[in-house]
């Protein structure tokens, strides 16, 4: 069923202010963008690592099933190790995202000093 007159309910139902918003960058500074440039670098590095982590996990909980004797093999021990550094890159990523304030005032201070 096609709608006559569509024009007339968009513009009944359209906001007043529809992308008519102006952003207000007066309170953007440099420390600002710092803060937001480490959030957005935490919120990468969890992106990134918890797939990995959870890849990870289930083809290690795989081997475990098919060899219940397993004993420190080498492709657990590759395994193993890219557990714990995807273990460490969301670690790092919610330090960033929790602290981002501390870590963006004192990165931001180190650089003023300078």
């Amino acid at each position: 069923m096609l709608i006559i007159n569509p024009d007339l309910i968009i513009n009944k139902i359209k906001p007043q202010n529809f992308l008519e918003e102006k952003i207000n960058f007066e309170k953007l500074n440099a420390e600002n963008l710092l803060q937001i440039a480490i959030l957005s670098i935490g919120i990468l590095l969890l992106f990134d690592a918890i797939p990995e982590l959870v890849n990870k996990l289930f083809i290690l909980s795989k081997v475990f099933n098919m060899n219940k004797q397993l004993v420190e093999d080498i492709n657990t021990l590759n395994i193993k190790s890219e557990i714990a550094t995807a273990s460490v890159k969301i670690l790092v990523g919610l330090i960033f995202i929790i602290f981002q304030y501390q870590i963006g005032k004192t990165l931001y201070r180190q650089n003023i000093e300078k």
